[in-house]
């Protein structure tokens, strides 16, 4: 099972902590947490022995939110607020996704999130999770339907689109940890990948996340109360999407 916990009001400089309450609240306190370290691009890992279980993790940051995930097999998460820094309006905010796509995207991922179509991997091979990326993401109806004749559908779909190829694409580097190497248009995570998955557990509104791993698993959240000493302002609201 893959286990995400989610909290609020992270400190930069209490991070170590975070992350010991984080480990206690997946595997109880009496577990002691193994020493962790980061690769020379940044991921982080835990050191075990090698008669002990592997631990994996990954952590994501969004806004008031931060997410760290364990799991016994590699992971990679990422958690994004559906708006691009200085959007104003929804058309605003659309017409920034799709200039990054159009520059920074594989060609086919930018043409399906214009509205083009894409191939299904085979179901038993990859699960749900590709079909609710590829499928029409307003649940009415086929894509050509999301994308007919209304303007501020098409911005919706697109935008969610857009996300959910960014949020892919994030959650397979820190999967990988190799980073960013080479161009950034140079793989494809709607075709390149079919040994791995790409799943999108509900989150807070306005958030996508994105879960890259390999095997069929459940994945659980659990939400950590805030610390009495922090004081943040987050949203009142914890609804999903």
């Amino acid at each position: 099972m893959i286990q995400i916990i989610s909290y609020t009001g992270s400190d930069r400089n209490n991070r170590a902590e975070e992350l010991r309450r984080a480990f206690a609240a997946c595997f109880g306190s009496h577990v002691k947490m193994p020493q962790m370290q980061k690769t020379a691009k940044g991921k982080p890992y835990f050191i075990t022995a090698e008669d002990e279980p592997q631990i994996f993790m990954s952590i994501t940051d969004s806004g008031p939110w931060r997410m760290i995930a364990f799991s016994d097999s590699e992971i990679g998460i990422d958690l994004q607020l559906c708006r691009m820094h200085g959007a104003g309006s929804e058309e605003d905010n659309w017409r920034k996704c799709m200039a990054i796509a159009k520059r920074f995207f594989h060609p086919a991922e930018y043409a399906w999130i214009c509205g083009g179509k894409t191939p299904l991997y085979d179901s038993d091979r990859t699960g749900l999770n590709r079909e609710v990326l590829f499928n029409d993401l307003d649940r009415s109806g086929t894509d050509g339907e999301a994308f007919s004749n209304d303007e501020e559908k098409c911005i919706r779909v697109q935008i969610r689109r857009f996300f959910r190829i960014w949020t892919a694409r994030e959650a397979y580097v820190k999967f990988t940890g190799n980073g960013f190497d080479g161009s950034f248009s140079s793989f494809d995570v709607l075709h390149d990948f079919p040994e791995l998955r790409f799943d999108y557990p509900e989150t807070y509104e306005g958030n996508m996340l994105c879960v890259c791993h390999r095997n069929a698993e459940p994945i659980a959240l659990k939400e950590l109360p805030v610390p009495v000493n922090v004081s943040t302002a987050v949203p009142s609201s914890d609804k999903r999407i």
